[in-house]
């Protein structure tokens, strides 16, 4: 046998199609090395603390050469071992350092194809290929990185094997898109808005305080956050008393909503700029962002459940936000690989357009909203008197006069029950059920009928002594978070209802109760 007979013999013994198989883009290295440190980030920043400790340090600094040099040979065998070949029926991976994997995926099995191109993948001519098939919690494959040239020839294979081409991204190649209806389109102004309603700016400055705690020995955070409100009062000759610490309370909280804001608004232009969704076929699709662009798309018929996320925020700037869960999505699934977002913030008067695009034929308008049974009102009540009981022990901390305010959290928490009983409500007219629950935050959420997999009721001993019933649903082809549930149903209207479903999910075909 020749010496160049080797890699020939070797793919057989693996059951390898013929051929030395197709190789990661060169530039692979680098985004391996990258995604490699993200997954040591967790356990390596605790070295990275130790390092400056007088007793530890030299150990940290050892264990942060050592896994650098692990990430290191990791990362290039990685990319050396890793090859794919292209068949007639399925798609080969091999990969795999101390224990090799050889993986076929059949084309009639895959899903959905994502091509990401960050910020540094456009600088490099790269794409980042995610292959998502049936029947798994994460996605199936992974190609880091591929030149656009292969991206393309992969995509195309998709297409040319399976009758209808699922892809998440064009490369920028020529020729013309195909027809596609314009269905949103967000402007600055509108991200504004959803970067004013969101919270993300309050996480970043928790965040950043958390990790200011810790390098309390390094940098002195927590004494210039003290000090310089001392020297600014030495500085203008005032006395440090009640009157100068609730100004500077007051100038410090607004402060920090302002700059709260600012990161929340930040946030959101950086991420969704040019927001555009559009319905190509029967295909929705959603391109965003500004320096990573995110090209994500599903069929329409893989949409299992629509939310629509009405929080106080979004009343307040008569907004709503629509998100959608997609048949075979993985909870693991980052925003980049998925089609998460149908409209990140809408205007109420294109809600019901917006939600007849995704489910054609669902007439949201038209929809016939029952009332949860009356006991509601007390059961959500006695669940804010729990909070009501908790609160004492820190109320008696500040003197037994606090406990005068507790008429006043036991009149709020009575209310609060009383307005969940008032809006939440389900709906059924033979095709969608609907459900909206909340009380600051509310939201709703719609499902086909024939997106149903399996219907279940359930009493528990609180339920039967009020009369009521819980029915819980499991969506087709969607994980554990994709389970809805309608509470403190009239156990009557609960069986009629369950028994409606069945009868319509039976007809569908699929379901199972």
């Amino acid at each position: 046998m020749n010496v160049g007979d080797a890699p020939h013999q070797q793919a057989l013994a693996e059951g390898l199609p013929d051929g030395p198989g197709k190789r990661l883009h060169a530039w692979s290295l680098l985004f391996e090395l990258f995604a490699e440190l993200r997954g040591v980030a967790g356990w390596a920043f605790p070295l990275l603390l130790g390092s400056f400790s007088d007793r530890f340090g030299h150990y940290a600094v050892a264990g942060m050469v050592i896994a650098a040099v692990f990430v290191v040979i990791s990362s290039v065998a990685k990319v050396w071992i890793f090859r794919y070949w292209i068949t007639d029926t399925q798609l080969v991976l091999r990969n795999g350092w101390l224990e090799k994997t050889v993986r076929r995926i059949p084309w009639t099995r895959i899903e959905n194809l994502t091509v990401t191109r960050g910020l540094a993948h456009r600088l490099l001519g790269v794409a980042e290929v995610s292959i998502e098939a049936g029947g798994g919690e994460e996605a199936e494959a992974a190609l880091r990185v591929l030149s656009r040239r292969d991206a393309l020839a992969l995509q195309t294979a998709l297409g040319e094997r399976r009758g209808g081409l699922r892809t998440d991204a064009r490369l920028e190649v020529a020729g013309k898109r195909e027809h596609s209806q314009p269905l949103l389109k967000l402007d600055a102004g509108e991200l504004l808005r959803a970067g004013l309603i969101s919270n993300r700016g309050f996480l970043a400055i928790a965040a950043a305080f958390a990790l200011a705690s810790q390098l309390d020995d390094v940098l002195p955070f927590w004494d210039w956050i003290t000090g310089w409100p001392r020297a600014l009062a030495q500085q203008v000759g005032l006395d440090h008393g009640l009157l100068f610490w609730a100004a500077l309370a007051i100038f410090i909280v607004g402060i920090g909503f302002v700059l709260m804001r600012g990161l929340s608004v930040s946030w959101w232009l950086l991420i969704y700029w040019d927001f555009r969704l559009s319905l190509e076929g029967d295909k929705l699709r959603s391109d965003y962002g500004a320096l990573t662009r995110v090209h994500a798309s599903a069929t329409r018929d893989r949409v299992s459940k629509l939310l629509i996320a009405d929080g106080l925020g979004h009343r307040l700037m008569n907004r709503i936000a629509i998100r959608v869960g997609v048949a075979g999505q993985r909870e693991s699934q980052s925003e980049h690989s998925a089609l998460i977002w149908v409209a990140p913030v809408l205007a109420l008067d294109r809600v019901n357009d917006l939600v007849k695009a995704v489910f054609p034929g669902c007439e949201r308008a038209g929809l016939s909203w029952q009332p949860l049974h009356p006991s509601c009102r007390l059961r959500v009540f006695r669940l804010e008197l729990l909070w009501l009981f908790l609160l004492i022990p820190v109320a008696l901390k500040f003197g037994a006069w606090s406990l005068l305010l507790m008429p006043v959290v036991g009149m709020v928490a009575w209310l609060t029950a009383r307005s969940y009983q008032r809006y939440s409500a389900h709906a059924f007219d033979g095709r969608f059920l609907a459900f909206r629950s909340g009380i600051l935050d509310r939201e709703e959420w719609i499902v086909p009928v024939d997106r149903i997999e399996s219907i279940e009721l359930r009493r528990s001993p609180a339920d039967r002594r009020h009369g009521t019933a819980r029915l819980l649903l499991d969506l087709r082809s969607a994980g554990p978070g994709e389970r809805c549930e309608i509470r403190y149903l009239d156990v009557n209207e609960a069986q009629v209802l369950a028994m409606n479903l069945r009868r319509e999910v039976g007809n569908c075909g699929h379901g199972r109760s």
